[in-house]
């Protein structure tokens, strides 16, 4: 939604920028044109014939809501153009139902080519007016101010009730910015537009209520990405731990595992056996309690040395495959 300042009948409060406006439009359409004063533009006009018009575009106090004045600089005779040199509204369609999002370039060009195909004549023997240089060197033409002009001619169809007023009670109303605006929130266009304004605003209001209604769900719905991100991230750790387990626990299963520590066991148990038998070798008395218990312990390491050995014997020949967890 714009933040400009505006009236309360929808345009803007500062008319100098819809003059800035169309000033710039003109300068688009023909870029030698300059700014005289700030109501004052004066155009350099090509035309086919390499000869270059002058033309003066004047903003009226009463602009946007009456068209600018559109003269050209010097005497000439065209059926387009009044005694003064002013263009005739009837000129262009645009002119004569002015309205402020009229395109003053675009008239300015179509108005070009209407002088393209018949040419403004000389009024005088005096041929300096009619610039023989072409559009490169536009020319400066002096300007002599346009004398008010009267009557109601030209008023867009919008504003149709300033027709019934006379030149003394529009000049008033200009005179007097009360009354002036009391007059225009009279007029029903300007109801309408104060209508829709208000249309405008309760819409914008509704848009800005709906907005925050779904910045609270994006905020909410953030939050449980949030949350989600941080159970996957705390899942991947744990995943990640048993995951190390089980490489531990493989790498504790692994078959060189198996095989050594089949070899320290059948170690072992040797040396255990060889400890029984050396221990009954060096008592010194001997019963047949005693003779009983060491074969039972020293058949019981051998039998366990037997079977392990044989086993780690089998494993390296690979005629064994022990079963990896």
């Amino acid at each position: 939604v714009s933040t400009q300042s505006t009236g309360w009948y929808g345009y803007p409060n500062d008319q100098s920028v819809l003059r800035a406006k169309q000033i710039q439009d003109i300068k688009f359409y023909f870029p030698y044109s300059r700014e005289v004063s700030d109501s004052l533009v004066q155009v350099d006009m090509p035309l086919v014939n390499n000869n270059n018009l002058t033309l003066t575009v004047e903003f009226p106090l009463a602009f946007p809501f009456r068209p600018p004045v559109i003269k050209l600089v010097g005497s000439w005779r065209h059926h387009l153009l009044e005694g003064d040199g002013k263009v005739k509204d009837s000129a262009h369609p645009k002119l004569n139902s002015w309205s402020q999002q009229n395109s003053l370039g675009k008239i300015l060009s179509d108005i070009q080519q209407l002088f393209n195909r018949e040419p403004p004549e000389p009024d005088t023997g005096d041929f300096s007016v009619q610039r023989s240089h072409t559009y490169n060197a536009p020319t400066q033409a002096m300007y002599t101010p346009n004398p008010s002009s009267s009557g109601n001619d030209g008023i867009p169809n919008q504003f149709t009730e300033i027709n019934s007023l006379t030149n003394e009670e529009i000049g008033i109303l200009l005179r007097d910015e009360e009354k002036f605006m009391a007059f225009l929130s009279s007029l029903d266009f300007f109801s309408d537009i104060s209508k829709k304004r208000e249309l405008l605003v309760e819409d914008n209001k509704a848009t800005r209520e709906k907005n925050e209604t779904i910045s609270k769900s994006i905020e909410h719905y953030k939050r449980e990405m949030e949350e989600n991100e941080q159970l996957l991230n705390r899942l991947r750790e744990e995943y990640n731990a048993v995951l190390s387990t089980k490489e531990a626990i493989q790498k504790n299963n692994s078959l060189d595992s198996i095989v050594q520590k089949l070899e320290a066991s059948v170690s072992q148990i040797k040396k255990n056996s060889e400890k029984i038998e050396r221990d009954f070798m060096e008592k010194d008395e001997i019963d047949i309690r005693a003779v009983n218990q060491f074969i039972t312990d020293f058949l019981e390491q051998r039998r366990l040395y037997q079977l392990r050995n044989q086993k780690l014997q089998q494993i390296k020949a690979g005629t064994l495959v022990p079963k990896l967890n």
